[in-house]
């Protein structure tokens, strides 16, 4: 059995490195990783928020929510910040005070991983305005969206709390006179209920030791309406002899739930007769009796007196 000699064996992986190693200096540099690589910029939209200003003032307005920053890295790295959740900038306020103020980006606090190098900014200034910070109470008014269920109306809808304090900037309250829940979707209901809803508030406004949240109360009722029954017929009662009434009809106004009435509004109307318990043949005048259904309330009824004529058979 033979060996191969060491200088045959030092020979091959000679030749093997002479392969692989330039692969991967080619690879590393294709990447990027390697020194003297070609560089790659892109853009990144990035959010801008407000950083916290000196005690007692808020901020009534910033010109811009984002900026775009072109970048510019390796192409590994500027591949790799489509993974990333980039921070957003932070406008420093805390040294500036009450008044209008023209801020420039500051490119060394634009939060980006390292070996990335920003090439621009757009915009490169905001505008921000400072004004100092006020609180008010205000009333609470609630909204609502969407129908009852037919025949019932919402009568009340009231908040609890009835007032908000809010806090902000001091022009925002200048027209400031309620704020208002979202709206309360009713839709079907057919009775009273509550439910806990969010406020609407104006820009730059916030609740003063609250969550923005309150219970509204929607109050809901039966609709109440009047209708009129016309050509009502009158009957008779209480008699075993024959008679006849004149008028024969008469037109009757009543006040009840929208429901109820439209059920009488369906048959004859009310029931309407004139009693003639213990009276002898003869004519008599007399008031025809009304009987209301539970609920409702005579409004009006014409005529008020009735001709009876009760007849020997």
């Amino acid at each position: 059995m033979t060996f191969p000699r060491p200088a045959t064996i030092f020979r091959k992986r000679y030749r093997l490195l002479g392969i692989v190693l330039p692969l991967c200096l080619t690879a590393l540099f294709l990447m990027g990783w390697w020194p003297g690589a070609p560089l790659q910029e892109t853009d990144l939209l990035m959010h801008v928020k407000a950083g916290h200003p000196a005690k007692g003032l808020v901020v009534a307005s910033l010109s811009v929510r984002d900026i775009s920053v072109r970048v510019r890295g390796a192409p590994a790295q500027i591949e790799r910040l489509s993974t990333l959740e980039l921070r957003s900038y932070v406008v420093p306020l805390s040294k500036l005070g009450a008044g209008i103020h023209s801020v420039a980006i500051d490119r060394k606090r634009i939060p980006l991983p390292e070996k990335i190098d920003v090439v621009a900014v757009k915009p490169s200034v905001f505008i921000v305005k400072l004004e100092k910070e006020i609180q008010k109470q205000v009333p609470v008014v609630v909204t609502v969206s969407g129908k009852p269920k037919a025949g019932f109306l919402v009568s009340d809808a009231y908040a609890q709390p009835a007032y908000v304090r809010l806090r902000g900037p001091q022009s925002r309250f200048a027209a400031l006179e309620k704020i208002s829940t979202r709206p309360v979707d009713v839709s079907g209901q057919s009775q009273p209920f509550k439910k806990e809803v969010s406020l609407v508030l104006p820009k730059s406004l916030k609740p003063f030791e609250s969550s923005g949240v309150v219970v509204a109360r929607i109050v809901i009722n039966q609709k109440i309406v009047i209708r009129t029954f016309k050509n009502v017929a009158v009957g008779e009662r209480n008699t075993p002899w024959p008679c006849v009434i004149r008028p024969a009809t008469l037109t009757v106004q009543l006040k009840g739930p929208e429901n109820l009435l439209a059920g009488l509004f369906a048959g004859s109307g009310p029931d309407v007769y004139v009693d003639l318990k213990g009276l002898a043949p003869g004519v008599y005048v007399r008031r025809a009796v009304i009987a209301l259904p539970l609920g409702t309330t005579l409004v009006h009824a014409a005529p008020e007196l009735f001709t009876v004529s009760i007849q020997k058979p």
